[in-house]
């Protein structure tokens, strides 16, 4: 078992929900830069023990899937801060989101369906900052924040309780 996987999970749930909520608040966006940053140094730090720990190659696909994340949090926390263009987010996040995908997919032909469940629903919030960043189409302006919120309860928070409650696998056998 991962230890840091359940931690990481309940970090993610938490950075999404409070973001998508500081997002809904309309709160300035240094106050979210700083979520973001906070968010992202945990995963990252996380994922770089994750590789000098690593002796299997499930151990580098973890590490994988933390820096996945921790650079999300490290990028829009920046774009937040510096005012860069959030399209760069928009970027990152399609390019997030077609690794999501296959890490989901596999993950179903494994026959995993817990992690295949987190890693498609990550792929469409990740597809979605694509949407609502790059395209030139008009969304609902709560819908993302409340989509992040959403995400993050049921994606992360929740499956990363019940993994530290050793209830998780139950849930999928």
């Amino acid at each position: 078992m991962y230890i840091f996987f359940p931690v990481a999970l309940v970090f993610v749930g938490m950075a999404l929900i409070v973001g998508g909520s500081l997002m809904l608040s309309k709160v300035d966006a240094k106050t979210i830069a700083t979520m973001h940053f906070s968010a992202g140094s945990v995963l990252v730090i996380g994922a770089i023990i994750q590789l000098t720990r690593g002796a299997i190659l499930g151990d580098y696909l973890m590490a994988c899937g933390f820096f996945l994340f921790g650079f999300t949090y490290v990028i829009f926390g920046a774009i937040l801060l510096f005012g860069l263009d959030v399209k760069l987010a928009g970027w990152y996040g399609i390019m997030v989101a077609v690794f999501a995908a296959v890490f989901g997919i596999a993950a179903l032909i494994a026959g995993d369906g817990g992690t295949a469940y987190m890693w498609l629903i990550w792929a469409f919030l990740w597809g979605w900052m694509f949407v609502e960043y790059v395209l030139p189409v008009k969304t609902p302006p709560r819908l993302f924040p409340i989509m992040l919120v959403i995400g993050g309860i049921i994606s992360a928070f929740v499956p990363g309780i019940l993994v530290l409650l050793d209830k998780w696998a139950a849930l999928w056998s």
